[in-house]
């Protein structure tokens, strides 16, 4: 059963309806995946207008934070959920001529980062995944714009990494930035923090 709930992630008072439509409809969210962003601006960072960069934020890093607040209390109320959010290469690396963008994957990281060390119920999680560069609009407006674009994956390979950190076996996975071409069922792959 599905369920469209139209608006923008940027606008906190459409995420707050979302997630009281949902719990106040009987149902529970036990997986929260924030894949919604835009590429926003493209060239040299001193050439971007600030109010450019500033829309870019309030939809990539903002979206994201609008939907953890609302939905992380009913989940650790309940004592499980899996909080999945999308970085991608602009957070891995430098992305020259897509600065704004990857300032905003950069800033989920450890914005996911800081959310995992502050949850302590057991059995809630919030990651990050780098799904790779999946063949979407998005990536083919960075090849019009001149960007380098990597490896290509195919859609089942990100899809692959969020069913496996929304089931069971990744209960010990918290926190971490993961990349769908990882050895992430690798059991001891998480065990180092660094």
């Amino acid at each position: 059963h599905a369920t469209a709930h139209i608006g923008s992630v940027a606008d906190e008072s459409f995420c707050r309806a979302v997630i009281d439509r949902i719990e106040g409809g009987g149902a529970a969210i036990g997986v929260l995946v924030n894949a919604a962003a835009v590429l926003g601006p493209s060239g040299r960072f001193t050439d971007t207008s600030m109010a450019d960069f500033l829309n870019l934020l309030t939809v990539n890093l903002m979206g994201i934070c609008n939907f953890i607040r609302w939905a992380l209390p009913h989940m650790e109320e309940r004592g499980f959920g899996r909080i999945i959010n999308f970085a991608g290469g602009g957070a891995a690396y430098a992305y020259p001529m897509f600065s704004s963008y990857g300032i905003s994957k950069v800033a989920v990281v450890r914005l996911t980062e800081t959310i995992a060390e502050e949850i302590a119920t057991p059995n809630v999680t919030v990651n990050v995944i780098a799904p790779g560069a999946v063949a979407t609009d998005m990536l083919a407006e960075v090849r019009r714009r001149g960007g380098e674009v990597r490896t290509v994956v195919e859609m089942e390979e990100p899809v692959r990494l969020i069913r496996f950190l929304a089931g069971p076996e990744a209960t010990h996975i918290n926190g971490r930035f993961i990349h769908a071409r990882d050895n992430y069922r690798d059991a001891h792959a998480f065990e180092n923090k660094d």
